[in-house]
């Protein structure tokens, strides 16, 4: 659904307009995002990481699923409301992202939770913060962007049927 709403944004030239020419026919799961970071960068929780990127602007990068995903989009989201800046990295897919970043190549991803849990649970990722309405149960020390004054980022990624008009 994020795609659908989000490209008219980013391309004007797109041939459809997400309000009127669908009908929202079901929601079918919301999940939420997460900011992690490979073991090696110096922050390991949301003070310290918001810290780092204050200090070294344009030092870091960030990995994301692809331009103008739902990743990529938080992301520049989450740098103009903290006024700090890292690097876009779009990848053509989740998978490759995730590798890089638990490689050390990148040192920043945005991305669904669920396809960084498994690298967060084995300590290949450090979760930094997360979007969604309270904590993960799975990860109950890290803070929600709303905890940490940013609720325009504590968006969830949802996923839905549409139908034409």
């Amino acid at each position: 659904v994020s795609s659908t709403a989000a490209n008219p944004a980013i391309n004007p030239k797109t041939p459809y307009d997400p309000i009127t020419d669908f009908t929202p026919i079901i929601n079918i799961a919301a999940t939420p995002n997460v900011i992690a970071v490979n073991p090696s960068f110096p922050a390991k929780n949301y003070a310290e990481f918001v810290a780092e990127l204050k200090k070294n602007p344009g030092k870091y990068s960030y990995a994301s699923s692809g331009t103008g995903g739902i990743g990529h989009l938080l992301m520049e989201l989450y740098k103009s409301l903290t006024t700090t800046f890292v690097t876009h990295i779009p990848y053509r897919g989740a998978g490759p992202a995730l590798n890089d970043v638990v490689a050390g190549q990148v040192p920043i991803i945005f991305d669904n939770l669920p396809s960084a849990m498994p690298f967060i649970q084995s300590g290949r990722l450090v979760p930094i913060v997360v979007s969604a309405p309270t904590r993960v149960a799975g990860l109950p020390n890290v803070p929600t962007f709303k905890e940490v004054g940013l609720e325009p980022v504590n968006r969830m990624a949802y996923y839905g049927i549409l139908g034409p008009k």
